[in-house]
């Protein structure tokens, strides 16, 4: 699956830059970039997986755990030939192709893709207002963050302050990180 990614190369004493292009090209530059033990910190990031409320789809427990979780399902069990038989066990009529979407589509599309609920009030008024993020609003925070997101708004909180004081490529680092070391978003408060 190919698509637009933002990357973000920063060195010491160089600002960084933002450059769009497929994910195939720029893997290559960022792996060479990050193992020339040069200085470079490259972040590779794609823009559609940063939430409005400030979650990255990327350490979300179903990007993360499910989807590729779906694709070994998948493809095992259509090695050991389930694709024939699965009418003839009770619910495979509707299993076979959620988990073929599944596997070959993935579950979610982030909130920008479409994925995520239509009426959420973030969403909403992000869109309403034209911005990616809600912490860069200048009305963040408010009521419609702090009651939406229940068990992560003490990581978000935190995360959205770093992106506010710190700029976008302190919140980018901070995501590779976790991304890095696998942390995810898991219905429990992050450490």
């Amino acid at each position: 699956m190919c698509g637009l990614i933002n990357l973000k190369i920063s060195a010491r004493g160089l600002s960084s830059m933002a450059i769009e292009s497929r994910f195939g090209i720029l893997t290559a530059i960022a792996n060479t970039l990050s193992n020339a033990g040069s200085g470079w910190r490259v972040f590779l990031m794609n823009k559609k997986y940063m939430c409005y409320c400030g979650l990255y789809c990327e350490n979300c427990a179903v990007m993360a755990k499910v989807t590729p979780a779906s694709k070994v399902l998948y493809d095992e069990m259509r090695k050991a030939g389930f694709e024939e038989v699965i009418q003839y066990i009770p619910g495979g009529d509707g299993f076979w192709p959620f988990i073929k979407t599944m596997a070959e589509e993935g579950i979610c599309i982030s909130c920008k893709g479409g994925s995520g609920n239509p009426a959420c009030a973030i969403r909403i008024c992000a869109k309403e207002k034209g911005i990616d993020m809600c912490a860069l609003c200048a009305d963040y925070p408010c009521e419609k963050f702090d009651a939406y997101m229940g068990a992560y708004l003490t990581t978000l909180k935190q995360d959205n302050e770093l992106l506010r004081v710190k700029g976008i490529e302190a919140w980018a680092e901070l995501q590779d990180e976790r991304r890095k070391n696998g942390f995810i978003y898991s219905g429990e408060e992050a450490e």
